[in-house]
């Protein structure tokens, strides 16, 4: 999409201009510029806060534009910069995960969050851990804010085989199912 490449440029010269204006050998002049930057942020921190105010006292529509707000990808980055998101770090993760979740079911895997501690997220990953960049891309688009992200996997057997120790002397009806042990994956720093 055009208008995510000109962001993506943008947020990269700003980012660009930051490091320049932090690696300056004035110290004054760092200093000045930092607070200049800090004042803007806080200003337009302030600004937003009071936009969601007036939007959520308009009346029954409020509430559901503030979440809408927070979820376009552009606003609710902008809204989580300034902890005004309207969604929690839980509700974000959990939409990530619904959002990823087809794309697994294609390749008979699936994901299920166990917990969040302190903005780390641990999930569990059924039918493959080959998936796990795919979780953690979706996680980081939806929650740039946690902390780390721990995937368990739980890998199972092919789909559609059948051991040859499920066929001695077992009900063939009951379908059976082999589990390996569980890998621990740290996403890498």
């Amino acid at each position: 999409m055009a208008g995510e490449k000109d962001l993506q440029r943008r947020l990269e010269l700003i980012e660009r201009g930051v490091h320049e204006l932090e690696a300056t050998a004035d110290p004054g002049l760092r200093a000045t510029m930092q607070q200049l930057m800090e004042s803007i942020l806080e200003l337009h921190g302030r600004s937003l806060e009071r936009l969601l105010e007036i939007i959520h006292a308009s009346g029954v529509a409020g509430p559901p534009i503030i979440d809408q707000l927070g979820r376009d990808p552009l606003v609710g980055h902008l809204l989580l910069l300034h902890s005004l998101h309207p969604l929690s770090l839980e509700a974000r993760v959990l939409d990530a995960l619904e959002k990823v979740r087809p794309s697994l079911r294609v390749k008979h895997a699936d994901v299920e969050l166990l917990s969040i501690v302190d903005g780390a997220v641990r999930v569990r990953l059924l039918g493959g851990s080959e998936q796990k960049a795919a979780v953690e891309r979706a996680i980081l688009d939806a929650a740039p804010d946690v902390t780390g992200i721990e995937a368990e996997g739980d890998v199972e057997a092919v789909v559609g085989f059948i051991s040859l120790e499920s066929l001695r002397g077992s009900n063939l009806s009951r379908p059976t199912t082999q589990r390996m042990t569980p890998l621990v994956l740290m996403r890498e720093a």
